[in-house]
């Protein structure tokens, strides 16, 4: 009885785990999508990395690769990214 308890229990902690993770990354990519579309300029990984977000350029491609795919960033070069305008009417900002 105890073992079924303790795998219960780990089985909980474990998708509570996941859903703060979850969560934190969708904080991530909220602010990314933020940064980017008050900045109304393009901006490089590494300059998201200085002033938002001090994670992995990989892990930042990775976040601006989900916001592109849902319409919200835009790649305007190999080195740089703006904001839609469907980003920038989410926030309010002015062309």
């Amino acid at each position: 009885m105890s073992t079924e308890t303790q795998t219960l229990n780990d089985r909980i902690l474990k998708i509570q785990t996941k859903q703060s993770q979850s969560a934190d990354q969708f904080e991530l990519r909220l602010g990314l999508l933020r940064y980017i579309a008050h900045l109304n300029r393009s901006v490089s990984i590494s300059e998201i990395q200085e002033a938002e977000i001090d994670k992995s350029p990989q892990i930042i491609r990775g976040y601006l690769a989900d916001l592109i795919q849902l319409g919200y960033v835009q790649k305007d070069s190999v080195w740089t990214y703006s904001a839609t305008e469907k980003a920038k009417q989410l926030f309010g900002v002015k062309p």
